[in-house]
C-alpha cells in the first residue's frame, strides 16, 4: 500500500497535478488516531471534532 501511495504522489509531482493525499488529510488521520489512544486510556468515547 505504501508503495502505491508513494507512486501516486511522485506521479502527481511529475505531471503537475494535485497530490491524491494532502497534508490536511494526514493531519486529520493523526488527530483521529490520537483520539483513539485517548479513548482507550480513558475507557470511554472521546469526541473527534470537525
Amino acid at each position: 500500500m505504501n508503495a502505491l501511495m508513494l507512486e501516486a504522489f511522485v506521479r502527481a509531482l511529475l505531471e503537475g497535478t494535485e497530490v491524491p493525499v494532502t497534508g490536511v488529510d494526514g493531519l486529520r488521520s493523526t488527530e483521529v488516531a490520537l483520539k483513539a489512544y485517548q479513548s482507550a486510556y480513558a475507557g470511554m468515547p472521546v469526541l473527534v471534532k470537525d
